[in-house]
């Protein structure tokens, strides 16, 4: 009789917390099991219900998957506005993909300074990436500079592009 009593209890807590998940939480599991729909459904929910950042920037991810590229801005800015500091890597990576350099640089520029590089390797992502954005530009002398600080700074992915930007003479 105690085993069905001890067996009736874990179920009940088994139960109990997983009903305590939050709606973000349920939308990151159908996200990482690739359920889109159902993600979307849950980070909305999460969003309306209390302005929560990281399943605004989720939806960002989520849109910028399915090609909606509007909604992805929409989502990550708004993070943005909530303090969502991985919103910023993104929407500085979507706007390299449209080719709205100026923008790119304008986001990878504000988390530096609003101090939203936590390690020394991002350090070494945003130095990179105003790299590509300047080399994009055309502005190579401004991109090798770039490329050369973030390998300075451990960035070993920046060695190649500083190598072929040297190539052409810069």
């Amino acid at each position: 009789m105690k085993k069905i009593y001890l067996i009736i209890l874990i179920f009940w807590c088994l139960l109990i917390s997983c009903s305590k998940m939050s709606t973000g939480e349920k939308g990151e599991q159908y996200y990482e099991k690739g359920d889109f729909k159902k993600a979307e459904e849950y980070f909305l929910k999460a969003v309306e219900k209390n302005k929560n950042n990281t399943a605004m920037n989720y939806l960002g991810s989520l849109y910028a998957k399915q090609e909606k590229y509007e909604l992805a801005e929409k989502y990550w800015k708004m993070a943005i506005d909530n303090n969502n500091r991985e919103a910023y890597f993104n929407l500085g990576n979507l706007y390299i993909e449209l080719k709205k350099y100026d923008l790119a640089e304008q986001y990878y520029k504000l988390i530096e300074e609003n101090n939203k590089i936590e390690t020394l390797h991002e350090l070494g992502v945003v130095l990179h990436n105003l790299g590509v954005i300047n080399e994009k530009k055309g502005d190579y002398i401004q991109a090798k500079e770039y490329y050369k600080k973030a390998f300075e700074n451990g960035y070993a992915e920046s060695k190649q592009s500083l190598r072929d930007i040297e190539g052409m003479g810069y």
